[in-house]
């Protein structure tokens, strides 16, 4: 008669304190909620500031539950969301570090598990990126500027399981809006208006690394008033007469005179 020798092995995964991964284990059909805490350093960034507010303030609407926001001592030793530029020496991999170093101001790195969530950029902005990229991975949208068209859904466990380096697809990806975009002082003398829209861009993650801006003419037409008066040509012919100078007036880009100016410019600056 043959024996059959049943061999089991047991696997003990350690977490030692002040790794990535440190942290008691969560027990059972308890909240995740990561230590209700928040750590980061003190950062003379307006973005930053705001887009760590909303992370506090979104997830206590959320869980219904406080969050602290606490000062980050150097060592990831604790439960807790962690909001940290690469010179902090975050315990993450060099090569990833050297990545932040080497990409974009809106690259991030995400790093979600049962007790920490670690979020490290090189930059502000890649931090704010970070935050609501966590957040919308929770469930949060804000589909229009305003409280009434965002979605804050209701949660027991704030927790993911992530690791991954972000950098995006487009270096910018921008909004431009007119009219009743801006408030009008008259009956909105705080700028509620302009204050939510900014807002709704932030938390959408618009913006990049470049910035774009449009109706440059017109700050032409001012840099240049002196030598626009001195040649009509340059300017626009409507039914056989040149249009006066005015902040606004248009070109007559046909003018390779007037070209040469515009191209200097541009390449100037």
């Amino acid at each position: 008669m043959k024996t059959k020798h049943i061999f089991v092995l047991f696997f003990l995964s350690i977490c030692t304190k002040g790794s990535l991964y440190a942290g008691n284990t969560i027990p059972a059909n308890t909240p995740c909620l990561y230590g209700n805490a928040i750590y980061t350093s003190e950062l003379k960034d307006d973005v930053l500031a705001k887009s760590i507010a909303d992370l506090q303030k979104f997830l206590q609407q959320s869980t219904g539950k406080p969050f602290t926001k606490k000062n980050y001592s150097g060592i990831a030793d604790e439960c807790g969301i962690y909001i940290l530029l690469n010179t902090q020496m975050p315990p993450i991999a060099a090569s990833n570090l050297k990545k932040l170093n080497q990409g974009t101001i809106e690259d991030f790195i995400l790093i979600g598990t049962p007790q920490k969530l670690i979020i490290i950029g090189s930059h502000p902005m890649g931090l704010s990126r970070g935050i609501y990229t966590y957040l919308d991975k929770l469930g949060f949208k804000w589909y229009f500027p305003g409280d009434v068209w965002s979605t804050v859904p209701s949660l027991h466990d704030i927790t993911i399981k992530e690791d991954k380096y972000v950098t995006p697809s487009f270096l910018l990806r921008g909004f431009f809006g007119t009219g009743g975009l801006y408030a009008v002082p008259s009956i909105n003398e705080d700028e509620i208006i302009k204050d939510n829209w900014e807002d709704w861009k932030r938390r959408n993650r618009m913006g990049g690394s470049v910035a774009l801006w449009g109706h440059y003419w017109e700050t032409f037409n001012l840099k240049y008033q002196k030598e626009l008066k001195e040649h009509p040509e340059y300017l626009a012919e409507i039914k056989g007469s040149r249009v006066d100078w005015h902040m606004t007036s248009q070109f007559c880009i046909s003018n390779k005179n007037l070209q040469q100016p515009l191209i200097k410019d541009r390449v100037d600056e």
